[in-house]
């Protein structure tokens, strides 16, 4: 008759289960974790120490909440899903690195029946990088925006912004006012579309094109309507170069 196993010897599926476990888990990129309900890391794969600088042996000897910067403490342990009902919980924090300095990581954590919760994180510091720079540069534009819109409406020039297609992007308000227009009338619109003469606006069309083609700016002289009847005009046609 065969001894049967002690009860607390590991059956042989059981372990080799554990062992690939242990492999999948040390071989992810992102940061996985399981914590307890003291807030103590119990497990951590290798990732960890690859991104943040921390041995293994360091993050699990403090609690998480620890790491996490200061200003996001609060909305961390709201969103972390400690108190939720097994759902879950996506959520975003800067976590201290070894060497004083933050990365941003991206939560996905999982409540568990025991009261522990298993926790996958990924680093997307330059990620909020390039994010950080976009919100700068809409801010920049949103600015310059307003800028260009104030001097529009305040110079008492005629002044017209023509895309490369001939439309008009823009023009001052005493530039719409002396065609007979408002300057919502003129946008997205065509000098033939207005319904300017084509012997008065032929050669300023083909500055308009010698100007695109050339990269350099051009003066010249035009005989123009206004509400006060046909005047000459000097202009001036800059290129602006828009990356």
């Amino acid at each position: 008759m065969n001894n049967p196993k002690h009860p607390s010897e590991p059956t042989e599926p059981l372990a080799k289960a554990e062992s690939e476990l242990n492999a999948f888990f040390n071989l992810s990129l992102d940061l996985l974790g399981i914590c307890g309900q003291d807030r103590y890391f119990q497990k951590l794969n290798p990732a960890w120490e690859s991104v943040l600088g921390w041995t293994l042996e360091e993050l699990m000897s403090r609690p998480w909440i620890e790491f996490v910067h200061p200003d996001d403490v609060n909305a961390t342990l709201t969103a972390s899903g400690e108190s939720a009902d097994n759902a879950i919980a996506h959520f975003e924090n800067r976590y201290l690195c070894q060497d004083g300095s933050y990365r941003w990581l991206s939560w996905r954590t999982l409540p568990h029946q025991n009261g522990c919760f298993y926790a996958v994180a990924k680093d997307i510091t330059e990620h909020k990088a390039v994010e950080l720079e976009l919100q700068q540069l809409t801010a920049q534009v949103k600015q310059q925006s307003t800028n260009l819109d104030q001097i529009l409406s305040a110079s008492p020039d005629r002044i017209y912004l023509i895309d490369r297609a001939g439309k008009y992007a823009d023009t001052s308000v005493a530039g719409a006012k002396a065609l007979g227009f408002q300057r919502s009338d003129i946008v997205g619109k065509t000098w033939q579309e207005l319904g300017l003469q084509p012997e008065n606006m032929g050669s300023i069309e083909a500055h308009h094109q010698t100007v695109f083609s050339t990269g350099q700016p051009m003066t010249g002289e035009a005989y123009l309507p206004a509400i006060e009847g046909f005047r000459h005009y000097e202009y001036n046609r800059p290129l602006a170069r828009i990356s």
